[in-house]
């Protein structure tokens, strides 16, 4: 079992980040870094190593999906578990992250109502089975 350390907030809406930021330090310990674009984003998972990437999908710089396929080409030994966050719940979005291997994607507007009982149920299957 691997606890959960250090989580990553790229979102380039300083609200979003805020409330991403307070739901988790409501319910862990760990501690909670921000980027505010892509660029920023990927350099934060390769310098500070998080377990956890919450990342929206419309970014300036590099969007979502630029930043998720750059690091799987460049930095391949970097394994943080991401998690999209976005406006866009259409299919063909939510399908194109799945297809990178991605297990879980939360839409946005958030609130407590619609998303944060599934980011505690993703964190609790993190820390039962591991984030990597």
């Amino acid at each position: 079992m691997k606890t959960i350390k250090k989580i990553l907030i790229v979102d380039d809406n300083f609200y979003d980040r805020e409330l991403l930021s307070i739901f988790i330090k409501r319910n862990s310990e760990c501690e909670v870094i921000f980027a505010e674009n892509g660029r920023e984003g990927i350099e934060k998972i390769v310098s500070e190593s998080p377990d956890v990437v919450f990342l929206d999908v419309s970014l300036p710089k590099m969007d979502g999906f630029q930043l998720l396929m750059n690091l799987k080409a460049h930095f391949p030994n970097m394994n943080p578990r991401i998690i999209p966050v976005s406006i866009f719940s259409d299919a063909a979005t939510i399908t194109k992250f799945f297809m990178l291997g991605i297990e879980d994607y939360i839409v946005k507007p958030l609130s407590l109502s619609n998303n944060f009982g599934k980011i505690e149920k993703i964190f609790n299957q993190l820390e039962q089975t591991g984030s990597s």
